[in-house]
């Protein structure tokens, strides 16, 4: 089974020698599903075959791609790994694919032990050489070689994820973390649980997909993980500037009601990706840790229309 490579998180001090350096270039960070053409197939970072249908348009067989399926820009639509889900499931036309690694152009060639260098001079040759199969959902990534932070801090005050930064002489290593780098932007911020209603999220599968837990042919449509049956999801708010709280949005932490009662009334520190958005919701959070050594009420965000 192929396994691409992976990218560790990049760590402030240690690793700020990367922005200046000729050796490493940057790429966008997408935020959707890793997905590996092979020819006519495509399969996810887990080894999973996709059946992504506006795929199956004669790339070459042996070739290998790597890439990402994201939500179309310019649709005016929003991003991320579930909406991609959603797509796949409805309508194909509103994705796109990103391609940003060449492996091999067909089953005779083998580029991972390349350098990256190599391999995106090849995979420039084999765009114009396929440029039929380009355009119309299928393109390949941005990046830079010159100006890494700046194009870093562009990405992510328009709302993207960050970047992740490359060796140019490292050859391809899958499921290693040696030679890429993600930059995400990420503040920390302190929050209230104000209940525990919220509903553990929703995936929706294609006909035919397999229920993970149960091993249970799904049919189309939304479904709970097994797991997640009867539990519930923390929501989580702040104070506002006249001393109200108000409830914002789900953590994306559940489990069983009786567990999670527990926290209602606690203050946490949660990762928030991206800027907080103006109604205080953050993106993708992710809890860092209980904060018992802070009051809820210190939790203020001033909302622009208090309630």
């Amino acid at each position: 089974m192929f396994r691409p490579q992976l990218a560790r998180s990049f760590k402030e001090g240690k690793d700020d020698w990367m922005w200046e350096d000729p050796g490493i270039v940057a790429d966008e960070k997408l935020d959707g599903h890793r997905i590996v053409i092979m020819g006519d197939r495509q399969f996810s970072r887990n080894g999973k075959e996709k059946g992504v249908r506006f795929l199956e348009r004669g790339f070459p067989i042996g070739c290998k791609l790597d890439g990402e399926i994201i939500v179309r820009r310019g649709l005016g639509l929003p991003g991320g790994h579930s909406e991609v889900s959603h797509w796949l499931a409805h309508d194909e036309s509103k994705l796109e694919v990103v391609i940003f690694d060449l492996i091999a152009w067909n089953s005779s060639s083998d580029f991972s032990r390349f350098s990256l260098t190599n391999r995106l001079d090849a995979l420039s040759e084999f765009e114009t050489e396929y440029s039929a199969l380009f355009g119309d959902g299928v393109g390949t990534a941005t990046r830079v070689y010159n100006y890494k932070k700046p194009f870093y801090t562009r990405i992510v005050d328009n709302g993207g994820e960050g970047i992740i930064l490359k060796k140019l002489d490292a050859p391809y290593a899958q499921h290693s973390r040696a030679s890429w780098i993600k930059v995400k932007a990420w503040d920390a911020v302190d929050l209230v649980i104000t209940d525990c209603n919220a509903k553990p999220s929703e995936w929706r599968v294609r006909p035919g997909a397999v229920d993970s837990q149960t091993g249970q042919i799904l049919p189309e449509g939304d479904h709970t993980e097994s797991f997640k049956l009867g539990y519930v999801n923390l929501s989580y708010g702040f104070y506002d500037q006249y001393g109200k709280l108000r409830v914002v949005g789900s953590t994306g932490v559940t489990g069983p009601r009786a567990e999670m009662e527990q926290y209602v009334g606690k203050t946490a520190s949660f990762k928030s990706f991206g800027r907080q958005y103006d109604s205080g919701a953050l993106q993708h959070p992710v809890l860092i840790a209980w904060r018992d050594d802070k009051d809820p009420e210190e939790c203020v965000f001033e909302f622009k229309e208090a309630a």
